[in-house]
């Protein structure tokens, strides 16, 4: 994982990014605890698209997630995925950014911290 993903340790717990982007924890100011950097080979699901009708000149396709190359589960070692890889592959170990923050122009610039889906 050491060069697929970006990695930080706190207080024994590993966090690996597993997105392109970095992911930084803001403090309620706005300064930043913790910044992760993102990962050179991020983890990416596999769709596939299955024609089922037409309603007029608009289709509806019915999309299926295939296999990912998922990490081992550790011991107080946790992902940060993207929405959709948490909502595809649901496990305790994979983590969402949580309580954006934004800019005045509305562009997140961290988050507060992060959830499991349940």
């Amino acid at each position: 994982m050491e060069d697929r993903f970006g990695k930080v340790e706190v207080n024994g717990v590993v966090l690996y990014n597993t997105t392109p982007h970095a992911v930084k924890i803001v403090d309620e100011w706005g300064g930043t605890l913790l910044e992760i950097p993102g990962a050179p080979q991020p983890l990416r699901i596999q769709e596939e698209s299955t024609f089922i009708r037409r309603f007029g000149d608009i289709p509806l396709v019915e999309k299926t997630f295939l296999g990912v190359d998922l990490p081992p589960r550790e011991f107080e070692v946790f992902y940060i995925v993207s929405l959709p890889v948490a909502q595809a592959v649901r496990r305790g170990d994979f983590i969402v950014p949580h309580d954006y923050v934004r800019d005045e122009a509305g562009n997140i610039v961290g988050c507060r911290g992060f959830a499991r889906l349940g």
